[in-house]
């Protein structure tokens, strides 16, 4: 894996699929790169709309490659003096 891609997330249920449908129809190779979504306790169904896409995707070709998907859901906001909670987390490279 080369490289991940973060995407913080707070109700954003309208337009995660979008932003979700770009990445993977990219001409980029899904095994160079991961996906983490990092939900911020959403009310509006963000995480179904998440889980929805992935359905669709792998429900229309059995034979697709799809990058390597997490998604962290926190139970309660965390939103810490007004910003988002995704500026607080510090990801350590595996490799080290």
């Amino acid at each position: 894996m080369k490289f991940s891609i973060i995407i913080p997330s707070y109700n954003v249920e309208k337009y995660i699929g979008d932003c979700l449908g770009s990445l993977l129809n990219q001409d980029y190779p899904h095994n160079d790169y991961e996906i983490i979504i990092v939900d911020d306790s959403s009310t509006d169904g963000t995480v179904e709309a998440v889980r929805s896409v992935f359905d669709l995707y792998m429900s229309g070709n059995k034979q697709i490659i799809l990058p390597r998907v997490n998604l962290l859901k926190h139970e309660h906001n965390k939103r810490q003096g007004g910003e988002p909670v995704i500026r607080h987390l510090k990801l350590q490279p595996e490799n080290m």
